[in-house]
């Protein structure tokens, strides 16, 4: 029997569990999230989607194929929600999970340093970033995702913002600094904002004063200006090393601001170095003013796939010394911007092993840890019948009978207690999908009438569990403490 008919006969559009191993592109998971209220059936999801979803820090701690990327877009379609019913307390979401771009910024900075200024380290070592990668560079790329949203949405708007002046002048320079410079309409993309800003009055008015600065000084008063600029300019190269900036596009950007307002910038102080934390707080701050200005309750970050960065290649040393920075109780619970944090569950083992230094730094007893994101068998069996929910030909999100599916000699029972050996919606989803195209496979065409229901035979049922049984061998290292 062919895939399509048994699922048809069942009422189902198409294969609930085919795409279950990865939540990235799942397209089953997205219809999911718009019939369910809670698409993430999981307990401990409410801490870390937070009240309002977005609301509080929190760091999850979970195997591959544990359901984090899942967890991640449920929490963008919980915020979606909450923010189209609640105009007035709306959560800006700033996803951080592309970091090659940041690292290779990083790199070829730090390449810019004589070996022997680095101690004859290596870049290609895993110390590097344990000595050299910090905190600042973590929230210089958090400001920067956070900045293009904003900036974003402002230049989607189509109208003329009468906010504070000080207010604007943030957005234009975090803007300058922090909008990326592997675009061709960078330059397009300021102007865009300058006009949304001040409109095209205050762009006249500004030509105007500088012409008069200029005639009224016989030219001294704009070249030094640009001196001032281009030194500040410089700076702000070296410090904000995570964005490969054009110093050209920048000084250009960067002469729409007053000097005024350039110079109170720490960011810009000749004393500020790349890895200064106290500049990157003020940042911080004025991207959550520019966010409450914009309507936004709070803001927060979700960070994901710390071990697909290139520079980082899967090793779990690395992934530690990169991401430990974060573990900041002043970042998790005095910043202002909620972390929402995946990691791979070998990570855990920085947090049972630290010292009294990143204790008390990163006050984890407060992070609202949920270690290990693992599932019962029960919650996998809910999981997968309201993925089956999502699929059906009429009433797509009305509850499904996942026991229709299995021969009577299957029991509800039997089910359960093999999705709790297999821990992850990962595995379970993978079991699902090979009973049913294994069961396909075993009915004959024509053996089931027309008024009949076709089922996965009970042997189909063990077979597949017994060469499961087989494959997870494979997983044994990381399962093993749990």
């Amino acid at each position: 029997m062919r895939l399509e008919e048994f699922l048809k006969r069942h009422g189902l559009q198409s294969d609930p569990f085919a795409s279950a191993e990865e939540a990235q592109g799942d397209a089953v998971l997205l219809r999911l999230c718009q019939y369910s209220p809670s698409p993430y059936g999981h307990p401990e999801w409410s801490k870390f989607c937070g009240t309002p979803p977005g609301n509080q820090s929190s760091i999850v701690f979970g195997l591959k194929g544990s359901g984090k990327t899942a967890m991640r877009l449920a929490l963008a379609e919980a915020i979606a929600r909450h923010n189209e019913a609640n105009p007035d307390d709306r959560t800006l979401l700033v996803p951080y999970e592309e970091f090659n771009a940041y690292l290779e910024n990083w790199r070829l900075a730090m390449e810019q340093i004589p070996r022997r200024r680095r101690g004859g380290l290596s870049l290609d070592s895993g110390k590097a970033y344990r000595q050299y990668w910090g905190l600042a560079h973590h929230l210089d790329a958090i400001v920067a995702q956070a900045v293009r949203e904003l900036v974003g949405e402002v230049c989607n708007g189509g109208q003329t913002i009468n906010w504070p002046e000080y207010v604007r002048h943030d957005l234009l320079f975090l803007a300058a600094v922090f909008l990326t410079e592997h675009t061709l309409d960078y330059r397009r993309t300021i102007t865009e904002l300058y006009t949304r800003l001040w409109g095209g009055w205050g762009r006249r008015s500004e030509k105007l004063r500088n012409a008069a600065l200029a005639v009224g000084t016989l030219g001294l008063r704009p070249a030094m200006r640009s001196v001032h600029v281009r030194a500040i300019a410089r700076r702000l190269g070296k410090t904000v090393q995570v964005i490969d900036h054009d110093r050209a596009n920048l000084v250009w950007a960067l002469k729409r601001i007053p000097a005024r307002y350039l110079d109170t910038q720490p960011l810009a102080m000749r004393s500020v170095r790349p890895t200064t934390e106290n500049a990157r707080f003020e940042t911080l701050d004025k991207v959550l003013r520019i966010a409450r200005t914009m309507g936004y309750a709070r803001v927060a970050a979700v960070i994901d796939k710390v071990d697909e960065p290139t520079l980082i290649n899967g090793d779990y040393t690395r992934m530690a010394d990169f991401i430990v920075p974060l573990w900041n109780n002043k970042v998790l619970q005095t910043s202002g911007i909620h972390l929402k944090m995946l990691l791979p569950a070998q990570l855990y083992e920085r947090v049972r092993k630290a010292d009294a230094q990143l204790l008390n730094t990163a006050r984890l007893d407060k992070a609202n840890i949920i270690y290990p994101l693992t599932w019962s068998g029960e919650h996998l069996y809910e999981m997968l019948a309201e993925r089956a929910s999502a699929c059906r030909l009429d009433n797509p999100g009305e509850p499904f009978d996942l026991q229709q599916l299995f021969a009577p000699g299957v029991s509800r029972e039997m089910v359960v207690d093999e999705l709790a050996r297999l821990k992850l919606p990962r595995h379970a989803g993978k079991f699902m999908h090979r009973c049913l195209c294994d069961g396909c496979t075993s009915i004959m065409p024509g053996s089931v009438g027309p008024d009949e229901l076709p089922v996965i035979p009970d042997h189909v049922f063990y077979k597949v569990s017994e060469r499961f049984e087989a494959e997870l061998q494979n997983y044994a290292r990381d399962l093993q403490e749990y």
